[in-house]
């Protein structure tokens, strides 16, 4: 499954799709709680991840553990404007794609004669494809294999896409309960992602203080008023557009930033492949559900 950081990468991409085809840009308010539900599902561990992440019988049974979208859909599809629970959705999304796209375009699993293998129990082996080699399944499963690329690659996602913690308790409160999740376990998961901030050191960028977030969302005014203010003077648009870009050539901006993080080594994972993926993923979901939002408010 994804990581914390990896969800958070994820759920930012998708909002600024969103905003983009919708030329409607998110109030913080409604941000932190849309990030709040991006983060959800991972409250619950053990076996208690059968219900906040949707898993079936028949899921249980395998080693890779997708998400049964239907189930959550069938729930909460006429909440999903909410953002708490869309959220909850771009978090389970990403998990379904990643164990059924992302996971067997890296690695195979395998049993004992090595055959393809899902059974839970069954699974003894991993077949790394670009590398060429086999890894045993307790041996794969550490820090030293597959949780070790995780540590590295929590630290380069947070450099390189200003990974912010939302604001907990939000300053809205929920609309819109999730049952399989509680709201109030928030605030330990919160704290083990603090940790992991204060880790890669990039609580705040060396740009004086300014926040990435009012630098991006400068960028979007301008595009959004390009898009759907025709009457807006050419000139006022361009020097906006300017003070966007200006700010970002000098040390302030989320693309000059995000050129001069170096790719941490990884044993299994392929970081441009899964950069791809994790952009593709995105949109294929702001695609499917965007229209939820043409001429709605994001307060």
């Amino acid at each position: 499954m994804p990581g914390y950081i990896m969800h958070l990468v994820e759920a930012e991409q998708v909002l600024r799709k969103l905003e983009r085809q919708t030329g409607i840009q998110a109030e913080e308010s409604w941000r932190s709680r849309y990030l709040l539900g991006a983060l959800l599902p991972d409250t619950k561990t053990g076996a208690e991840k059968q219900q906040s992440h949707f898993w079936t019988e028949e899921t249980l049974q395998k080693l890779a553990r997708a998400p049964h979208l239907p189930l959550f859909l069938e729930k909460y599809k006429t909440s999903l404007s909410d953002p708490v629970v869309f959220g909850y959705l771009v978090h389970l999304h990403l998990d379904s794609c990643y164990v059924n796209g992302y996971w067997p375009s890296v690695f195979s699993l395998q049993n004992d004669a090595g055959e393809p293998e899902e059974g839970y129990e069954q699974v003894t082996r991993i077949w790394l494809k670009k590398q060429k080699q086999l890894v045993d399944r307790q041996v794969f499963f550490t820090k030293d294999w597959y949780y070790g690329d995780y540590s590295a690659l929590n630290h380069y996602l947070i450099r390189k896409y200003h990974i912010e913690l939302p604001a907990y308790p939000p300053a809205v409160p929920f609309g819109v309960s999730i049952e399989e999740a509680k709201e109030t376990e928030l605030a330990a998961l919160l704290k083990r992602l603090k940790h992991y901030l204060q880790e890669a050191d990039v609580q705040q960028l060396p740009d004086e203080g300014r926040p990435v977030r009012q630098l991006y969302n400068l960028q979007q005014k301008a595009d959004v008023q390009q898009s759907t203010d025709g009457s807006r003077p050419v000139r006022q648009l361009h020097n906006l557009q300017q003070e966007a870009d200006v700010q970002q050539s000098t040390g302030g901006g989320r693309e000059g930033q995000m050129s001069q993080t170096q790719m941490p080594s990884l044993k299994v994972l392929d970081l441009p492949a899964l950069e791809q993926f994790l952009e593709e993923t995105a949109s294929a979901l702001v695609q499917e559900y965007g229209h939820l939002w043409m001429g709605r408010s994001m307060r």
